[in-house]
């Protein structure tokens, strides 16, 4: 039998012995940049929506599933899908672990239905969601996403019981940096105190909130809006001088691009999914200062 170089024998030994890594499962790719911010290689990161997809509408593959089934855990952030999938995963392994990071995040609440349609009114009240009764986007804030960052750090904690003091420092060292950017945030968005910026779907009401803005969404209650609300809109927003009008990536760019050619305004395309989660914040703070001046 052939032998394998003495250098080969110790990496094939080495290997062998070797823990496999934790397989965590997480929605959103703001919490795959949180998880890798926290625990950098020591566990093996799976999305489940995609760049590009929209949560709101996300079924997985099968391949996912499978993966998820076979996962130490999943991280959950409240979005209305989780729960139905997290049954059909447990219906395969009724041990997988859920670890809800949202948890003890103040939630912004979504209005009655308005079955009049008339349009959504302050940030805190936007309608988003209804089904579930809560606005889900709350990664969009600094403060928010320090509550995120230490919920993830204790549910990674027992899956990584060699990496818990490594990750208390990696969680002490990033609520720094979270309370300095929810400041240099504050300073840039100082000129837009107070005023309102236009969405299609109402995305941003945490970032609004966090900052002391209010968001005007076209979409109503996660649908296109009636030929009446948008007429409504196209009147608020010609009121407002409304300049620019902000787009999802994940929804269909039609009905904004309509609005804006009628009121003269530019679409601008701000992604609350993009997992650069610190230098997009940065982007959209400039993005809706620039808008408001």
């Amino acid at each position: 039998q052939r032998l394998l170089p003495p250098a080969l024998l110790l990496v094939a030994l080495l290997s062998a012995g070797a823990a496999p890594k934790p397989i965590v499962f997480v929605t959103i790719p703001p919490q795959r940049w949180l998880v890798r911010t926290l625990a950098g290689e020591a566990v093996e990161v799976e999305l489940l929506v995609a760049p590009g997809q929209n949560p709101h509408t996300f079924e997985p593959t099968g391949r996912q599933l499978a993966r998820l089934a076979r996962a130490q855990g999943w991280l959950t952030i409240g979005l209305p899908f989780e729960r139905t999938l997290l049954a059909k995963a447990r219906a395969t392994r009724p041990g997988l672990a859920e670890y809800p990071v949202h948890a003890g995040v103040p939630r912004l609440g979504a209005p009655p239905r308005d079955h009049d349609h008339a349009p959504a009114a302050a940030a805190g009240e936007v309608a988003c969601c209804a089904a579930e009764g809560a606005d889900p986007h709350l990664w969009l804030a600094p403060r928010n996403m320090a509550q995120l960052a230490t919920n993830t750090c204790r549910a990674l904690q027992p899956l990584l019981p060699d990496e818990r003091e490594r990750l208390a420092a990696a969680l002490a060292d990033l609520t720094d940096a979270l309370t300095r950017l929810e400041r240099e945030l504050a300073d840039t968005l100082a000129p837009a105190a107070g005023r309102t910026f236009w969405v299609y779907h109402p995305s941003w009401a945490y970032f609004a909130e966090a900052f002391n803005l209010r968001q005007q969404a076209v979409e109503q209650e996660g649908r296109e809006p009636s030929g009446r609300h948008l007429a409504r809109l196209i009147e608020s927003a010609r009121a407002a001088r409304a300049r620019v009008l902000f787009a999802d990536p994940q929804f269909n760019p039609g009905p904004v691009r309509a609005l804006a050619r009628q009121l003269g305004a530019r679409v601008v395309t701000l992604d609350p999914l993009a997992e650069a989660w610190p230098e997009n914040l940065r982007r959209v703070a400039a993005a809706i200062r620039d808008a408001l001046q």
